[in-house]
Formats: C-alpha cells, sequence, structure tokens
C-alpha cells in the first residue's frame, strides 16, 4: 500500500459518504482512508463512520477487506486554536494544524487530501496514482457548486457558478502542467510523505488565519519540488452546506487589505521558508515518530500569544 488518502472534516453532516462512494468506485489498488474528524470523540460517531466506508464498497459486491482498504478515524491533535485544549475562547480555523495529523500518521509513501462536502470526480483517483509513480506533488481542481445531488458516488446534478470557480482551469491547456506553489490547494492535493516531512508540514502559524495550503506549497518550491497542477483531479463541494453549520472563526489583523495586515506578513515569511518548525520539538518527523512508536499526541500550550500583534490567545 502506497497511498493514504486522509478526508478533514470539522462538520456533523460532512456527507463524508460522497467521498467513500465516489473512492470504492474509482479503487483499483489498495489505499489506507484517514479520517481526521473534529467529531471523532462523539459517541457513535465512529460506528457511522465505519458504517458509511463499509457500506460503500458492498455497493460493488465485495468488503473494502477484499480490495485491501483500510480505514482509521482520529481526532486532531491537541491545539492552542480549537479542540478541548484550546486557549481561545472560541474554536478557531487551524486547518494546519489538523492536517499536520493527517502527516504525523500516516504510515505510507503518499498522501492525498480531500476535504468534507465534496464527491470526487470518475477520474481523481488515476490523477492521483499518476502522480505517485510519477513521484511528483500533484494540485487538484476544485469546482464549488449549488444543487448538487450525488448518487452512488457520481454527481448527477448541480448547478455551476462564476463564484465557485477554480480559476486555475482557465489558465491551462492541458489536463497537466507544471504549476508553482502558490497553486496548491488544501482541498485536494496529492504529496510524497517525504516532501512533506522535509518542510516541516504546513505553517501553523496560518492558524487562526487561513494560507496554510499555499504556504505549505511555496516551501516546497523553494525546497526545489515538483508541482503540477491536474485538472482531473477534480472534486466537486457543495456551496450550501458550507453554511449549514456555523463556521469556524477565522480573522486577519491590523490594517486589513494593506501591507500592514497580518495576512501580508504571513505572506512575507512563507515566502522566505522552505521549512516550518512549528511548535514541535525536532519538528514534525519527530512528533510522528513519537506518535507511530504508540504514544499520544504531546499537549501543546504554546504559542499562548498571536505572533502578529502579541495578543494573547485567551483574549481571542
Amino acid at each position: 500500500m502506497s497511498l493514504t488518502l486522509s478526508y478533514i472534516t470539522s462538520r456533523h453532516d460532512c456527507r463524508i459518504e460522497w467521498a467513500f462512494d465516489s473512492v470504492a468506485r474509482q479503487v483499483m489498488e489498495p489505499i489506507h482512508v484517514l479520517v481526521i474528524d473534529r467529531y471523532a470523540d462523539k459517541p457513535e460517531r465512529g460506528d457511522e463512520i465505519q458504517f458509511k466506508f463499509d457500506y460503500a464498497f458492498r455497493r460493488k459486491g465485495l468488503g473494502a477487506k477484499s480490495f485491501g482498504c483500510t480505514l482509521e478515524h482520529r481526532a486532531p491533535k491537541p491545539s492552542v486554536w480549537a479542540g478541548e485544549h484550546r486557549l481561545t475562547k472560541q474554536d478557531w480555523f487551524s486547518a494546519a494544524s489538523v492536517r499536520n495529523t493527517a502527516i504525523c500518521l500516516c504510515k505510507t509513501s503518499h498522501i492525498a487530501f480531500v476535504d468534507d462536502l465534496s464527491v470526487l470526480m470518475p477520474l481523481w483517483l488515476n490523477a492521483v496514482q499518476e502522480a505517485v509513480e510519477g513521484n511528483y506533488i500533484g494540485c487538484g481542481a476544485y469546482k464549488k457548486v449549488k444543487s448538487l445531488v450525488v448518487r452512488d458516488g457520481e454527481p448527477v446534478g448541480y448547478v455551476e457558478t462564476q463564484q465557485g470557480y477554480d480559476d486555475r482551469l482557465r489558465r491551462v491547456v492541458d489536463d497537466v502542467s507544471p504549476c508553482t506553489g502558490e497553486w496548491l490547494y488544501g482541498c485536494s492535493f496529492v504529496a510524497p510523505l517525504e516532501d512533506l516531512l522535509e518542510v516541516g508540514g504546513l505553517p501553523e502559524l496560518t492558524d487562526g488565519l487561513s494560507g496554510e495550503d499555499y504556504g505549505l506549497g511555496i516551501a516546497l518550491q523553494n525546497a526545489g519540488k515538483h508541482l503540477k497542477y491536474d485538472r482531473r483531479m477534480l472534486t466537486l463541494e457543495s456551496e450550501e452546506l458550507h453554511f449549514a453549520e456555523p463556521p469556524m472563526i477565522r480573522k486577519d489583523k491590523g490594517e486589513i487589505g494593506t501591507e500592514k495586515d497580518k495576512s501580508h506578513a504571513a505572506l512575507r515569511i512563507i515566502r522566505q521558508s522552505k521549512y516550518y518548525p512549528n511548535y514541535y520539538e525536532g519538528g514534525i518527523r519527530a512528533l510522528r515518530e513519537h506518535v507511530l512508536a504508540g504514544n499520544s499526541f504531546p499537549i501543546v500550550k504554546i504559542p499562548d500569544r498571536d505572533w502578529f500583534d502579541q495578543q494573547l490567545l485567551s483574549e481571542m
């Protein structure tokens, strides 16, 4: 088994069956599905996820084990921004920390990521496997659509909108095109695990803000890695369901919209980076070794302030 597919969700109703059903339709080789779920510790949540995973493969007439596919369901690692051990007053958006959880738990040579509320289009897994075989970072495409109806892992109805259209699709003529790090979007990508460990994972300085995905892409580019945009690695996301539950908080700071805001300050750091130490002693490689040795993720209490303006997280 060479591939882990990590599904990231922070929603009660994440429509995970859409992803499971579409994977079951496409899978030809064993893969490990790793669900990082904000609600993983809730009673019966694990049974619900496992049932939907098993049911997706039973539709093909065989169980998941017959295809060599396995499922792991885990909560995000402790964070100062969200969850049980947060320092903030409420849960804030912390996608870098959540995705780094998956990197720490990955036991395969490559890992792919897909967001919730998504269905994988028919060539998605083929495109991912090509990236695995070519040993490059594959940056996938997306469309956020309205009135999305999915049946047995395939979209049977939806309405495209200009607001939800991936502008990168207009800028390429080939299915696979070399791209820069800014073209790595978190909703759909695949990378060699070693490349992600080499750059320290996603930049957790973006937790509470966003921009963790292109932050990773730029670091990978700065480290000399090869990235390609693949329009066949396409997911459709439900636009309406993004707002069915209260979103996690994410805010810019400073003189917003100018060079003096937090997002521009983060970008200046990112553009100079090819490694993110984050807040782990020894970096993410050491943290992964610690966890895969059977230990729990450590409970962290740093940073306790916002790096941009030194505001205490306990005040946020």
